[in-house]
């Protein structure tokens, strides 16, 4: 997922365009902030329950578990196990609030 906000193709583009390794990266923190800044939008009016995100970010972290059972050749440049740790900051913010 490269962009929560708008059309995911030009997110992809739009990290395509980016030009350094940094830069890129930069733009996918941008991207997480916006999603759950978003979400916790969605819980404050009632649009979600704090149940929904947590059962949405439980889904995306076993996916990222099965893809971390994947040999590291099936996984080229993704850190599934970082990632993971990222979600489960994300979740915490929900179950404090």
């Amino acid at each position: 997922m490269n962009s929560c906000a708008g059309d995911p193709a030009s997110g992809t583009a739009m990290a395509r365009k980016v030009g350094t390794e940094a830069a890129r990266l930069e733009h996918g923190e941008v991207a997480l902030m916006l999603c759950e800044a978003m979400l916790h939008v969605l819980v404050e009016r009632g649009l979600l329950t704090k149940d929904d995100v947590i059962e949405m970010l439980d889904g995306v972290s076993g996916i990222l578990a099965e893809i971390t059972e994947q040999p590291p050749a099936a996984r080229p440049g993704f850190g599934a196990i970082e990632s993971r740790k990222i979600i489960e900051a994300v979740r915490a913010t929900f179950e404090v609030k």
